[in-house]
């Protein structure tokens, strides 16, 4: 695909995503406005884009200035829009009932405690973090290896303790190694918090760069290598005789270019680590018997799974394409919205086991 038709197609999903978010609000707001305004019309509008102007504000500010303040209310503005999102499929059905001249406010308070319910269910969900257990088995090894996957942790969308629970149950299960495939942190007030909890992790740790990462001011390799980090950013480690780990940059699914200067011996177990989970034919073709990634967060929020599998052809568990296995994790933390709907944040144990 040429560069050009890729920004075009870049193009068109932006302005598709932009015109459901401003849909979304305001079939909320009207929804609202409709029992209590006769203007309902203009005034969904008018608070529709009044609320994206804030949103909006509320990024380029936490851009400019980072300080607890600005990174709090964005927090809060954050789970509005996830709050927006669900009450928009729940008011879809006053909808339908208005189009039948429907238009008991009954209707609306049972559509308004439904909504309710599901956004506490989905605010809970988004504290809790599953251990996820996988085993894979291979040839090319000749001993056990326990390695977990942090991907997607999103500290400044999520809080630092919630970073230190997630480590808490790593030292538990006292893995050999712990794989970081990027978008650990997205916010650059970060840095100024405690981090030292990830001292404590006796494992390796590798690092290799998410989407985010490179939407920071802060030199993100640069403040972690204190915390006994290795950063793999199109680079390649030997960990053991027969085991080998790559990282590479999320470079807009350019695998090849990240993968380009590498040298990867196809006698040994080729681990590589892949922000986004596309590029499967090429990681093949490369000599890589397992990509871990992450990015998809299965949507995070239910039905949105539905069009990131639009997306993405590999959005969530292990897969595999011609003897190159694929495993994309959920994420271990929340983006945007601290809110999960139909999908969980994970912590993957694969169990790297000899062939028998």
């Amino acid at each position: 695909m040429s560069e050009s038709v890729n920004i075009v197609l870049k193009s068109l999903g932006f302005f598709v995503f932009l015109s459901f978010v401003v849909l979304m609000y305001i079939v909320v707001f009207r929804n609202i406005y409709f029992y209590y305004f006769s203007r309902y019309n203009l005034y969904a509008v008018l608070s529709s884009l009044v609320l994206i102007f804030i949103i909006l504000l509320f990024f380029m500010l936490s851009h400019v200035f980072a300080n607890f303040l600005v990174l709090f209310f964005k927090r809060i503005i954050n789970s509005l829009v996830g709050v927006f999102f669900i009450f928009f499929f729940v008011f879809i059905i006053l909808e339908v009932l208005r189009f039948f001249n429907l238009t008991n406010k009954i209707y609306f308070y049972t559509c308004l405690v439904i909504g309710c319910l599901v956004v506490i269910y989905s605010v809970v969900s988004a504290f809790d973090v599953k251990v996820n257990n996988v085993e894979i088995f291979s040839e090319k090894i000749d001993k056990e290896y326990k390695i977990i996957i942090m991907s997607d942790l999103h500290i400044g969308s999520n809080s630092v303790s919630d970073m230190n629970k997630a480590i808490d149950l790593i030292n538990r299960q006292n893995p050999d190694i712990v794989l970081i495939p990027g978008d650990f942190v997205d916010e650059d007030f970060v840095f100024k918090e405690d981090l030292s909890e990830l001292r404590t992790i006796k494992a390796k740790i590798y690092y290799s760069y998410g989407n985010h990462e490179t939407y920071l001011k802060t030199d993100v390799e640069k403040e972690l290598l204190s915390y006994n980090i290795t950063f793999l950013r199109n680079k390649s480690i030997e960990f053991d005789k027969n085991l080998t780990i790559i990282g590479a940059d999320d470079n807009f699914n350019k695998l090849n270019a990240s993968l380009s200067n590498i040298k990867i011996d196809k006698n040994n177990y080729n681990l590589l680590m892949n922000h986004q989970p596309t590029g499967i034919d090429i990681a093949n073709k490369r000599n890589i018997d397992l990509m871990v990634s992450g990015h998809t967060h299965n949507g995070q929020i239910f039905p949105f799974n539905y069009l990131v599998k639009i997306r993405y052809e590999y959005i969530k568990g292990l897969y595999e394409y011609e003897g190159t296995k694929l495993f994309v994790t959920t994420g271990t933390g929340t983006w945007g919205p601290k809110m999960r709907l139909g999908s969980d944040n994970e912590l993957v144990i694969i169990t790297l086991k000899p062939q028998k």
